[in-house]
């Protein structure tokens, strides 16, 4: 999950705007963010003495992600699950659309650029596209069909209806809300339900990338 992001100007550290994904919002002052995020990835590509721009630090429960591109940065912070080669490509396609869109947007310390509340909007519409609202990168686990349950094994009582019509949803693809949502049952219902065909070797739960 991308928890975070911010944009700002790459040489100054200024902020342009900072995005939260969800309902952890935590109010920071943003100038003082994106100034700590420019000043960190600084020390760090300084310390280990490269040329190329710092992409990611790892923390112990989360990455902080970061491009660079036409005089801007974008950060996002990202949980340890969320793969990390799916969000440096969407941090790198937000970039190429907001300096497509707003060919200005980096000179704004020269005051070229005049950052109104529509560009603010126009700019989080394209952050929360190509992000997937935040899901982007995201790891799920999802039941997949192991083996195909024969339609007699409802005669012959082996397993009910109900969980011949869930087992037939298990496509590896679909989580438990879209599966419930499907079979109009409620998500513990389906949960239950798929415990056990996991249980009797029908089910498996596998992991998947919400991809772009």
């Amino acid at each position: 999950m991308i928890h975070s992001v911010y944009l700002y100007l790459a040489e100054s550290g200024l902020p342009i705007l900072g995005h939260y994904f969800g309902t952890d919002e935590v109010e920071m002052d943003s100038s003082l963010t994106t100034g700590m995020l420019e000043a960190l990835r600084t020390f760090i590509a300084n310390i280990i003495n490269v040329e190329s721009d710092v992409e990611s630090i790892s923390l112990k429960n989360h990455q902080i992600i970061y491009q660079m591109g036409g005089g801007l940065a974008i950060v996002a912070l990202v949980d340890e699950y969320t793969e990390q080669e799916l969000v440096i490509r969407g941090l790198a396609q937000v970039l190429k659309r907001l300096n497509k869109e707003f060919p200005d947007i980096g000179s704004a310390q020269h005051l070229g650029y005049i950052h109104t509340p529509e560009k603010e909007e126009n700019s989080l519409e394209i952050i929360q596209e190509i992000l997937h609202n935040g899901t982007l990168g995201n790891v799920s686990e999802v039941p997949q069909l192991v083996r195909k349950i024969p339609k007699a094994a409802v005669s012959l009582g082996m397993v009910s209806t109900t969980e011949l019509n869930i087992a037939e949803l298990c496509n590896g693809k679909r989580t438990l809300k879209e599966i419930a949502k499907v079979a109009e049952k409620s998500e513990p219902d389906v949960r239950n339900i798929v415990n056990k065909l996991i249980t009797d070797r029908i089910c498996k739960m596998v992991k998947i990338n919400h991809v772009e």
